[in-house]
């Protein structure tokens, strides 16, 4: 305090009266105690934080001889992610890869126009699978799902188009179990229905004409 007063003084002079002092005196212990304060205050600036994480993430390119792209992708430390791209010679597109860290969760080929030839998804319970023609118009699906959550528990349906129209579906459980075959005239109407063994013995079959009229109805019971 006496630093601060002598300070006041020598800028002040030693004119001024005891009451001056008194004030003086106050004012600048105010200041000093002001002071103190609020050099114990923490600063209330926001810290940034640093993630520092061990695993980079890595572009993968790979150029054909002609310096034109063969195949892009990204690895966040050994483990795939995001699209992986491949391309044909010419700089198409010609198939397309997405990863979960490192988990194939689609797959995609084109035509060289960039229309889809065939399409898979994947998950944990579902796989789902389509083809298609150069123009768009797709010629078969096949839908397989878990049942029960058991791991070898499949139900498949296959289905074949033509011309857009379904023309055949197939559904089975797993690969040795019956087959169940729906086939279908072009007018939408069913054609044969018949189920097979796992030795591909017909165990029923039904036929119908293209008016829904039916022609056979078999039976090996």
């Amino acid at each position: 305090m006496k630093i601060f007063y002598l300070i006041f003084i020598k800028l002040f002079g030693r004119t001024v009266n005891a009451k001056c002092k008194m004030r003086t005196k106050l004012m600048l212990a105010f200041v000093l105690c002001m002071s103190f304060m609020n050099c114990g205050k923490k600063s209330e600036k926001p810290i940034a934080k640093t993630n520092f994480s061990t695993e980079e993430s890595k572009r993968i390119i790979i150029n054909y001889n002609n310096g034109k792209p063969f195949l892009i992708g990204e690895k966040i430390g050994f483990h795939k992610v995001g699209i992986w791209k491949e391309f044909d010679i010419l700089g198409n597109l010609a198939s397309e890869e997405n990863y979960d860290n490192n988990i194939l969760t689609s797959f995609k080929s084109f035509y060289d126009n960039g229309n889809v030839k065939r399409s898979i998804m994947y998950s944990s319970r579902e796989e789902q699978e389509y083809e298609y023609t150069i123009s768009g118009i797709k010629t078969f699906s096949s839908v397989s799902e878990k049942l029960n959550n058991q791991e070898f528990a499949l139900r498949t349906v296959d289905k074949y188009f033509k011309d857009g129209l379904l023309v055949k579906e197939h559904t089975y459980y797993d690969e040795d179990s019956d087959w169940t075959t729906r086939v279908f005239h072009m007018n939408g109407k069913l054609h044969r229905y018949y189920q097979l063994n796992e030795y591909e013995d017909y165990k029923f079959i039904q036929v119908f004409d293209s008016l829904g009229n039916q022609l056979l109805d078999y039976n090996e019971n």
